[in-house]
């Protein structure tokens, strides 16, 4: 069964809108950084990428803290278990 002409045409459609807004967006990012000197705009990227890197960072750390809860309380668990089985052998 094929598609719909019209389904065609509007798929087309979105999808060359789609290209000339991501050319709109490439060439108004290009001809605000083009003034900028290569140095400033090193710095000006690598401090977004720090700043990028940082928030990853964070979101994973929010992301598995649960985990690393359960971990750190099972680990705390078998040293107390541990600790208590040694101190019972020694008052014996």
């Amino acid at each position: 069964m094929a598609p719909k002409q019209s389904a065609i045409r509007m798929v087309r459609r979105v999808g060359r809108k789609a290209r000339t807004s991501w050319k709109w967006i490439q060439a108004g990012i290009t001809s605000r950084l083009a003034h900028l000197d290569r140095d400033l705009l090193k710095k000006a990227l690598l401090g977004c990428g720090l700043a990028a890197a940082a928030v990853t960072a964070i979101l994973v750390l929010v992301k598995f803290t649960p985990l690393v809860v359960t971990l750190l309380l099972v680990l705390g668990l078998g040293a107390l278990l541990r600790m208590w089985e040694r101190l019972q052998t020694r008052s014996l």
